[in-house]
């Protein structure tokens, strides 16, 4: 009974998971290669653990998968966690290589198969990840994770540094302490594609193109892309010459509608200047004949009496 209640003592005044406050990793973008740094705060001088787990997809072919992590490396101390989990499969095998091959295997339960290995000890590895399928599987999806325990220093501060070379580009999740963030790995591939098709959408960008001085963009009529020497003629640059054309016309004839002009005001000036001059005469011709008229009515009259 006492040596009950002594291991329940101790049990209840073991220390317990460091309490972590808060913690950053770097880069933010990274891509595959990269050492990612993990610094955080902690209580001071505990132990805290890190999880590192990402996901795999693999095909299956004549009813068995494989799959194959070259330069893994495993960082200095035993306190570290290799597991593999496969969902879809009959079995599975973690074959390890560090001078020779080691190989751990399990049966599936259900359709779930997990191989895991604690206090590896550290160098760099060869891990060969294969086995036999379940019946109709065409793929097999695997869930790796990595454990490291580290400890934080008399101020609470931990950091950890993860190689990146030995797992493919997707998304990744990482564990430390009680707080968990996620992030996405780019392969070179996807940074040298962004980086040749923002270079594509931008052609004037790169001034030492020959093509962008001696050619002109113009769609085709398959509405592809296509580029067209400057000396053919497109139906948007014919009506363009037509439009200047007429422009043309009118600007380098404004001395023929100016004379046109001319010749109308001088006309009109003269046919003023006729009922000017015609208007008095004829008004002197009315006043005479109605004067006569007016004597020869006088002169029967008189007659008449």
């Amino acid at each position: 009974m006492v040596t009950s209640i002594s291991i329940l003592v101790l049990l209840l005044i073991s220390p317990v998971d460091a309490s972590v406050n808060n913690w950053e990793f770097s880069p933010q973008e990274p891509v595959c290669g990269d050492t990612i740094s993990i610094k955080g705060n902690a209580s001071p001088e505990e132990k805290v653990d890190v999880f590192v787990t990402f996901e795999k997809t693999v095909p299956v072919s004549s009813g068995k998968f494989e799959y194959i992590l070259e330069d893994v490396k495993i960082p200095g101390g035993f306190n570290n966690l290799f597991k593999v989990e496969a969902m879809g499969v009959k079995n599975l095998n973690v074959r390890v290589k560090f001078v020779v091959w080691a190989t751990k295997s399990s049966e599936a339960s259900g359709d779930t198969a997990i191989v895991s290995q604690s206090n590896v000890p550290p160098g760099t590895y060869m891990i060969k990840i294969d086995g036999d399928a379940a019946e109709g599987v065409s793929e097999v999806n695997l869930k790796i994770t990595a454990f490291q325990r580290i400890d934080a220093d008399s101020s609470g501060v931990f950091s950890y540094s993860y190689n990146t070379k030995a797992v493919p580009s997707g998304d990744f999740e990482i564990k430390v302490g009680d707080i968990t963030k996620k992030l996405t790995i780019q392969s070179e591939k996807d940074t040298d594609s962004n980086s040749d098709s923002s270079s594509d959408l931008n052609p004037a960008s790169s001034p030492s193109s020959p093509s962008s001085k001696k050619t002109k963009f113009s769609p085709s009529s398959e509405n592809k892309s296509s580029l067209l020497p400057d000396n053919k003629s497109s139906p948007e640059s014919i009506a363009s010459k037509n439009l200047e054309k007429e422009n043309n016309s009118e600007i380098l004839t404004p001395d023929k509608n100016l004379e046109e002009k001319k010749t109308q005001v001088h006309a009109s000036g003269e046919n003023i200047q006729k009922h000017k001059f015609l208007g008095p005469s004829l008004d002197k011709f009315y006043l005479l004949i109605g004067m006569g008229v007016g004597v020869l009515i006088l002169i029967i009259y008189l007659r008449k009496k």
